[in-house]
């Protein structure tokens, strides 16, 4: 069972997240059963419209993902590697990341 945080989506996107796959719905949690985090991460990317949002996975609950616009992100001190869509907790963290996919290993 993974939980999808949609408290900061637009209400006209939870259908979408819904619809992706079987899960029940609550106010700001959608509970998905499913076991593999990746498969939801998966889904919940084909789901969305790519352009504007991301789905970013909770560091202190393995069982966790969050939905957020691109443009939220920085507002919350979270920043996302614009070539793998990983999200880090500050800028030195994501600059550093993404030197790995500069160099051409990632």
């Amino acid at each position: 069972m993974i939980k999808v945080d949609i408290s900061r989506l637009c209400t006209e996107l939870k259908p979408a997240i819904l619809g992706a796959f079987s899960a029940e719905d609550g106010d700001d949690v959608v509970i998905v059963h499913e076991d593999d985090i990746k498969k939801v991460k998966q889904a919940l990317e084909k789901a969305l419209p790519a352009d504007d949002y991301v789905v970013a996975e909770n560091t202190e609950d393995p069982e966790e993902l969050a939905v957020l616009k691109k443009g939220d992100l920085e507002q919350l001190s979270l920043y996302f590697c614009s070539f793998c869509a990983m999200v880090f907790r500050s800028e030195v963290e994501r600059n550093l990341h993404q030197r790995v996919h500069y160099f051409g290993f990632g």
